[in-house]
């Protein structure tokens, strides 16, 4: 874990438990209702497509506000920038439950992902405020666990949730979580960035980006990261209904399955908060990228054999989390030491790409899932192994980096 002493200047630390709840709302506003699919549908009378929107388009504004809410939080202050966040996150809340059309509720949830995101992005960058380089994907192991514990808790919650007071009741739950976070966030985090940027001038937000751009590092990090992540991203746009309609599984019985991905999840965070300092990011990210191709070949060795159980899904995709815990937060902790300086834009940029990357996987396989599972699994294999050639790029950049600043 991250010493006391590690930012000079800072009067106390937040909380590793702040952190992890800050980080969590996201997610969770992301998960929580996916097991609700089917029946949103029936009762708002809207297409398979137009349901899976409601992801997408939170998924698509997640990734733009990022670029946004990063660099303000450098000019501004994390602090204030969380809260304006949240605050737009439980309004939005209450619209989406209030709606009564399916483009109402798409509405809604492009304003409950705009603020979210805040604490997504936030969360890291406070991370990598208060920890040295070193420390930094430890302690990122740790805080995304949260993410896991909401990924985990959202669908079995939600099923349960819907199977006795229907899709709305949800939403009900995320305003009470929203408001507890708004509150515990008022009255214990402290403000992290003590050098803030001096303007906030459109001029200087391109020049933050571009300097991050022209970074071959900083981009090895983010786009092995957001190849990984966009497997996960993909299964959530066609696991629903293909689990549902091909597996008969009960929206309940796909929020229990479901937490095995986010269990596995956890433990891959654990494993990189453990071991990430001694044995180094590099030697993580490739761990993650190879258990991950080995995850998806052994989905589609299963299909082909005409095994067709849920455990032939959700095993795998265990263990493609398992190494999504491994890789991430050593990705971030990467792209985010490039340049310390400018934390809040690169855990913005970062995310950018994550999640746009997710956004365009879940709509990529909106598209087939018509066809059955194939298409599902033909799409996370490739993003698989896209994911493992562009961590050795990462690799090979950061060992170069390494033996420069020996030289030097």
């Amino acid at each position: 874990m991250v010493s006391e002493t590690s930012t000079p200047g800072l009067e106390r630390r937040p909380s590793t438990l702040l952190l992890v709840l800050i980080v969590s709302i996201s997610p969770l506003a992301m998960h929580i209702y996916l097991p609700s699919l089917p029946g949103l549908a029936s009762e708002l009378m809207a297409t398979d497509a137009e349901v899976q929107l409601t992801l997408s388009v939170y998924l698509f504004v997640v990734a733009n506000a990022q670029l946004i809410i990063g660099p303000l939080s450098d000019r501004y202050g994390r602090r204030r920038i969380l809260l304006i966040g949240l605050a737009l996150f439980l309004v939005a809340t209450v619209y989406c439950r209030m709606a009564t059309s399916i483009e109402a509720l798409i509405v809604g949830r492009a304003f409950q992902a705009a603020g979210a995101c805040a604490g997504m992005v936030l969360g890291r960058a406070i991370v990598r405020d208060i920890s040295t380089r070193e420390t930094a994907a430890s302690l990122l192991g740790y805080v995304t666990m949260g993410m896991a514990i909401a990924q985990m808790l959202g669908p079995a919650l939600g099923g349960v949730l819907d199977g006795f007071y229907g899709w709305r009741a949800s939403f009900d739950l995320l305003i009470v979580i929203g408001l507890g976070i708004s509150i515990a966030t008022v009255m214990a985090l402290p403000e992290t960035n003590l050098q803030p940027l001096p303007s906030f001038a459109p001029r200087a937000l391109v020049r933050s980006h571009r300097a991050l751009a022209s970074e071959p590092r900083f981009w090895a990090f983010a786009t092995t990261g957001a190849l990984a992540s966009a497997i996960f991203f993909a299964f959530l746009g066609g696991g629903p209904l293909i689990a549902q309609r091909e597996l008969g599984l009960s929206p309940t019985g796909y929020g229990l399955y479901f937490a095995m991905l986010a269990a596995g999840y956890a433990v891959g965070n654990f494993l990189a908060g453990r071991f990430s300092e001694s044995i180094g990011p590099p030697t993580m990210i490739f761990a993650g990228n190879i258990v991950s191709l080995v995850a998806m070949l052994g989905l589609a060795a299963m299909l082909l054999a005409g095994w067709l159980h849920p455990l032939t899904l959700f095993a795998p995709m265990l263990l493609s989390s398992l190494a999504n815990g491994l890789c991430l937060p050593n990705t971030f902790s990467g792209a985010l030491s490039v340049r310390p300086d400018m934390a809040g834009t690169a855990s913005g940029l970062a995310g950018w790409l994550q999640v746009m990357m997710g956004a365009v996987a879940t709509v990529l396989v909106g598209w087939f899932t018509h066809l059955g599972i194939w298409p599902l699994v033909i799409i996370m294999l490739t993003l698989s192994v896209l994911a493992l050639l562009s961590g050795l790029v990462s690799n090979a950049l950061e060992r170069r980096a390494s033996l420069a600043e020996q030289a030097s």
